[in-house]
C-alpha cells in the first residue's frame, strides 16, 4: 500500500481534517483572534469559528486559574485560623476557639476540644467551661463534655444545680452507663435520694451503648448506693 512519510496514504487522507482542525484550533488559541481582538470585526464562518474557539478556551482558563486562587487564598486563611483555633485550644480561651471552629468546622480537631475542656477546668473558670462544654458537644455530636463537667461537679459537690442541668442535657441527647451514673451523682448532690438510687440502679443494669458490664460506671453507680444505704 502506497505511503505518504511512512503513513498508508488511505490513512493519511482520512487524518487530513482532524489535523487541520487541531492546527486551526492552536493557532486560533494563540493568536488574537478573539472578541478582544481581530475577531471583533469577524465576517467569515471561520473567523467567527476562531474568535469562538478563543473566546471559549481563554475564559475557561481564566475561570479555571481564577477557582484554584480562591480555593488557595480560601485554604491558607482556614488553616491560619485553624492554627488561631488550636492556640486558644492550649490557652483554655474557650470562646474564642469556638467561635473560630464554628466557622470553619472541626475537621479532625475534636483532641483540641478535649485540651481546651480540661484546660478550663485546670483554670477553673466555671461559666465559660460551661459554655464550653455546651458548645462542644454541639461541634462534635456524641461527645462527653457535658457529661464530664457535671460529673467533676459532683464529685467536687460544687455548682449543684448547674450539675443536674448539665446532666440532664447530656443524657437527653441519648443514654449511656456514663451519663446516666453522672446524672445519678447529680440528683444525690441535688437532695433527691430516692431519684439518685433509681437511676444509679439503671446506670448498673444499663443495657444499650457502654453497657452495664462497663466496670467504672457500674463501680461509679455502686458506690452511690453504698452512700445512700448509709445515709438510711
Amino acid at each position: 500500500m502506497p505511503t505518504t512519510n511512512g503513513i498508508p496514504r488511505k490513512y493519511a487522507v482520512l487524518m487530513a481534517p482532524g489535523v487541520f482542525v487541531a492546527l486551526f484550533a492552536l493557532v486560533s488559541i494563540a493568536l488574537p483572534v478573539g472578541s478582544d481582538g481581530l475577531g471583533s470585526a469577524a465576517r467569515t464562518p471561520l473567523s467567527v469559528w476562531a474568535r469562538d474557539i478563543h473566546d471559549g478556551f481563554w475564559t475557561q482558563a481564566s475561570a479555571t486559574l481564577t477557582g484554584c486562587s480562591r480555593y488557595m487564598h480560601e485554604s491558607t486563611a482556614v488553616s491560619q485560623e485553624r492554627a488561631q483555633a488550636r492556640r486558644y485550644c492550649r490557652l483554655g480561651e474557650g470562646d474564642r476557639a469556638l467561635a473560630i471552629y464554628r466557622r470553619i468546622g472541626l475537621s479532625g480537631d475534636d483532641h483540641y476540644l478535649w485540651m481546651l475542656n480540661d484546660r478550663l477546668l485546670q483554670l477553673r473558670r466555671w461559666d465559660e467551661a460551661e459554655r464550653t462544654a455546651i458548645g462542644s458537644d454541639a461541634l462534635s455530636p456524641g461527645s462527653p463534655f457535658r457529661n464530664n463537667l457535671a460529673w467533676h461537679y459532683t464529685q467536687e459537690n460544687m455548682r449543684v444545680a448547674e450539675s443536674l442541668d448539665l446532666a440532664l442535657a447530656a443524657v437527653a441527647d441519648g443514654r449511656t452507663a456514663y451519663n446516666v451514673d453522672t446524672l445519678a451523682w447529680a440528683y444525690y448532690r441535688d437532695g433527691q435520694p430516692e431519684v439518685a438510687r433509681r437511676v444509679a440502679g439503671e446506670a448498673i443494669n444499663f443495657s444499650g451503648p457502654w453497657s452495664g458490664s462497663d466496670a467504672e460506671s457500674v463501680a461509679s453507680s455502686q458506690r452511690l448506693l453504698a452512700l445512700l444505704d448509709a445515709a438510711r
